[in-house]
């Protein structure tokens, strides 16, 4: 009871770090020019702000695809929202407390630059200030403009975009051109001819970050490698959905097959531990810094026996020479996330499972979960008395993702107060353990565009029932994606097991593909390993494992 108070404390101090930080949405400026080439010039010089306001840690920055896309629903453009008119509606509709507006005037030589903060809630204008200067200088532009709004916020201004504001360093006016036009042509969804001129702008502005920002987006990938903590833990890292831009509705399952025909056989002892799982579910962000997870398993199967080889009695406190640990479960889960920040967020996760009789009888009122031919037994799973038999998981998370999405790191904590079966080999005794606490670390990190990631992920099991023992899961990974809509992943992992004295290690590999067909994926990993027991500590078995999910982006 104290340990389900604190993990509940755990997670609710964790969603309350943060302020609530305001959130800004920019319009395209308008351009007064008589050059027809600068036409577009007025989305890069937006672009290029974004980006600079991107890397302060102070606000939250409306991305220009989620902006468009809402205006569109609405009828509206993102060149409607320099019409102070409907500063309100628009503002609303984006869920932001600010919006920016800019213009620049030709003068000779130089332009004029002029930009604005107005408060959506009350119409009036925060912020305003001017800057004269040549287009060739537009790093120092953005970053000035930049820097002078976030300080008017009284947000941190980051120290490379104080750098820029005080360098003057002409660049080519082409590289500002030909961005400007990539970003034309994403509004108009043409990839290819946006990813042209990026790569134009990059010849001519190899260290630009707005460049170099968008090229990962286009280029890149995100990784997609998958492993499951447990069977009771939800698909996803619960903070995930507030970290998206569209809903995902997804399907996952998995299963084993252990090596050898009639389960593995140790002594006298004959085990045989078999799983399927099926998980529906989605992620819905709302609100732009809130999400919402929802899932349902209508099956999660285990089929785990022991019985004796001799058949002779095999427990000294039931009589019987076979013991089943089955379980047969549907649940549900519902998560809530929060993204008080652009790069991070913070989410909970509450899953109500209930085990069921199973056709085959193995199940049945008072006990659930264990036969011994037939003994009488007080052991069941679940955690309320009587004859209800619920599985309850409580999971808290934190997901990172760096602005360019080349990085990203995540934090899982799984914790059950369900019963956990195991085989006390020293004893002889089959005991009515508990599930242990998991803890999930994991981390990417892309190359080459975003087309290569190097991948990790460290997943801790602590028991802390009479087994009092750890078991550590080491993966790492790479994934490689040599087209858009396919990837390719190996990993390698690597087990150790130290429960009731004794320890096991094993390790395997996994081989994965990813294919994207539009606003589809298809993934699926297939791993062949060594694994540990921790129903039969001391023990283990190599095994078969399909991991396999279809996504859809709405």
């Amino acid at each position: 009871m104290k340990l389900n108070v604190f993990v509940c404390v755990l997670i609710l101090a964790a969603l309350s770090l943060g302020a609530e930080q305001p959130r800004i949405a920019l319009s395209d400026f308008t351009v007064e020019a008589s050059s027809p080439k600068l036409q577009f010039m007025g989305k890069g010089i937006a672009e290029l702000i974004s980006v600079e306001l991107l890397k302060s840690k102070d606000v939250v920055v409306v991305e220009r695809e989620r902006r468009a896309q809402l205006l569109e629903e609405m009828e509206f453009s993102l060149s409607d929202a320099a019409d102070e008119a409907k500063v309100a509606r628009i503002g609303k509709l984006l869920s932001a407390d600010y919006l920016a507006f800019g213009k620049a005037v030709e003068m000779g030589d130089q332009f004029l630059f002029s930009m604005k903060l107005v408060d959506v809630e009350t119409g009036e204008q925060r912020w305003a200030d001017t800057l004269v200067e040549s287009l060739g200088n537009y790093n120092r532009i953005a970053a000035y403009l930049t820097g002078s709004l976030l300080r008017s916020l009284m947000a941190t201004v980051a120290a490379s975009t104080e750098q820029k504001s005080e360098k003057k360093e002409e660049k080519s006016l082409e590289a500002l051109i030909a961005f400007s036009q990539a970003v034309d042509s994403l509004d108009r969804k043409d990839t290819a001819t946006a990813k042209q001129e990026l790569q134009k702008a990059r010849r001519m502005d190899p260290g630009n970050e707005a460049v170099v920002y968008y090229i990962s987006k286009l280029s890149g990938a995100s990784p997609r490698m998958q492993v499951e903590l447990d069977l009771t833990a939800g698909s996803y890292n619960p903070a995930l959905a507030a970290m998206l831009e569209r809903p995902l509705v997804y399907f996952w399952q998995s299963m084993n097959r252990v090596w050898g025909e009639g389960g593995s056989t140790f002594g006298n002892i004959n085990f045989n531990e078999r799983f399927i799982t099926g998980r529906i579910g989605l992620l819905l962000p709302l609100l732009g810094s809130i999400g919402l997870t929802a899932e349902v398993a209508p099956f999660t199967l285990l089929n785990s026996g022991l019985l004796s080889v001799d058949h002779a009695p095999l427990f000294t406190n039931y009589p019987g020479g076979q013991g089943n640990l089955d379980r047969s479960s549907m649940a549900a889960l519902l998560g809530l996330s929060w993204r008080p920040l652009s790069a991070l967020a913070f989410g909970a996760s509450f899953r109500l499972g209930k085990y069921f009789q199973s056709e085959e009888g193995l199940f049945s009122d008072p006990w659930v979960g264990l036969h011994t031919d037939g003994a009488e037994s007080t052991y069941r799973y679940g955690i309320l008395p009587g004859q209800s038999f619920y599985s309850l998981t409580f999971e808290g998370g934190v997901v990172y993702r760096s602005a360019d999405d080349n990085a990203g790191a995540d934090l899982r904590v799984l914790y059950s107060p369900d019963t956990d079966g195991y085989l006390d080999t020293s004893r002889n005794e089959l005991v009515s353990g508990v599930m242990p606490i998991v803890l999930s670390a994991g981390g990417s990190y892309g190359f080459l565009d975003r087309t290569l990631f190097l991948a990790g992920r460290v997943i801790a099991e602590a028991y802390y029932d009479d087994r009092s023992g750890v078991m550590l899961r080491t993966i790492p990974a790479v994934e490689w994606w040599p087209w858009e809509f396919i990837g390719l992943r190996a990993a390698y992992e690597l087990a150790y097991l130290s429960l009731l004295g004794s320890t096991t290690s094993g390790h395997g590999g996994t081989a994965g593909v990813s294919v994207k067909l539009k606003r589809f994926s298809v993934d699926g990993n297939f791993t062949y390993r060594y694994r540990p027991y921790r129903h039969l500590p001391g023990y283990g078995d190599s095994e078969f494992f399909l991991l396999a999910g279809l996504s859809y982006q709405l």
